[in-house]
């Protein structure tokens, strides 16, 4: 009897090594992104939010090839309002006050990326990667000031290297944090920014 509950439990360990060993064909991943970014020349970097995703397709258990896709925005005062009064000898021949809104800045970034993703797969539930992508992506800016809006829009290419961990809990989902630094040249100009994404990864098939 006891030979066998040895078996029994010998079998339950090799199939809990087997299924950490597994290497999903397939890593669907969609989430929270946080950004740290601007989007033309002169403006100050900005905190954006939004949703980052992306999709693997796994060679074997080191390396794969992903497209990414991300979209954060920002809306920020940039001052306060004001009111414009007029000085007349006397006030009944004075028009009356003019209130002025603040500024308000409106900003947006899309990107589109694909390129090589490296994975560090172990019996470990934690599995660090790294990936280098090559795309492009879209930004935008408004201001509305006194009633006027100013609108400005521009694509370039867009250069992305970052990385992160999974934590696996089945062999069906993880959880993803990862950090990405973003190169990009929207309206001719270079630009630095920083991305963190936190979310969902929905694994499918097996290598």
């Amino acid at each position: 009897m006891r030979s066998i509950y040895a078996l029994i439990i010998l079998l339950f360990c090799t199939a809990t090594i087997m299924a950490a060993q597994e290497t999903p064909k397939f890593e669907l991943f969609g989430g929270y992104s946080f950004a740290h970014a601007n989007t033309r020349p002169g403006s100050e970097h900005a905190n954006m939010n939004g949703w980052n995703s992306s999709v693997a397709y796994n060679f074997n258990k080191w390396v794969g090839i992903v497209l990414d896709g991300s979209g954060t925005y920002s809306s920020r005062q940039v001052s306060e309002p004001f009111v414009i009064a007029f000085v007349c000898p006397t006030p009944t021949t004075c028009p009356p006050s003019i209130s002025v809104s603040g500024e308000h800045a409106h900003d947006q970034i899309h990107t589109y990326s694909i390129g090589p993703q490296f994975s560090y797969r172990t019996e470990s539930r934690f599995t660090p990667f790294a990936h280098v992508l090559f795309g492009g992506g879209y930004a935008s800016h408004r201001t509305d000031f006194g009633g006027f809006r100013f609108a400005e829009a521009n694509g370039a290419h867009v250069f992305t290297l970052g990385g992160g961990f999974d934590v696996r809990l089945n062999s069906l989902l993880a959880l993803r944090t990862q950090t990405d630094l973003l190169q990009t040249h929207f309206f001719h100009n270079q630009h630095y920014g920083v991305r963190v994404s936190t979310g969902i990864v929905f694994r499918f098939g097996s290598k």
